[in-house]
């Protein structure tokens, strides 16, 4: 009996475990994406997480090369999926870094990360 009680409480920690990583927000896709190379300078950044995100505390930013900040407003879009970062000035040529960080609707869930991209 103690066995069963062993291997039910075992499964159900199992099972509990992998709910909760199923409610994090994690970066689905991203366009420019990582890793990726843009032939023209992009306007705007989009990133799509797996899962509804807080608009006022999800957020991205873009830095270049030498770690500056490009001006950027960032918003919420594709039914609260997807981030849209619209840069406030074209990206030259080089190397950029973004830095995201999305919390996730239903249970406040943080979740963060950083890709890089190139523009030719």
């Amino acid at each position: 009996m103690k066995t069963i009680i062993s291997m039910a409480v075992g499964i159900a920690l199992v099972l509990a475990a992998a709910t909760q990583a199923q409610a994090h927000a994690k970066l689905v896709s991203a366009e420019p994406s990582a890793g990726g190379v843009a032939k023209t300078p992009p306007q705007n950044l989009d990133l799509l997480f797996s899962e509804k995100i807080s608009e006022k505390l999800s957020g991205a930013a873009v830095k270049d090369k030498g770690g500056k900040v490009i001006p950027a407003i960032t918003m919420t879009e594709k039914a609260g999926k997807g981030l849209m970062v619209m840069l406030k000035q074209p990206l030259k040529p080089g190397l950029y870094s973004v830095t995201w960080h999305a919390v996730a609707s239903d249970d406040g869930h943080r979740t963060e990360g950083t890709y890089v991209f190139t523009v030719k």
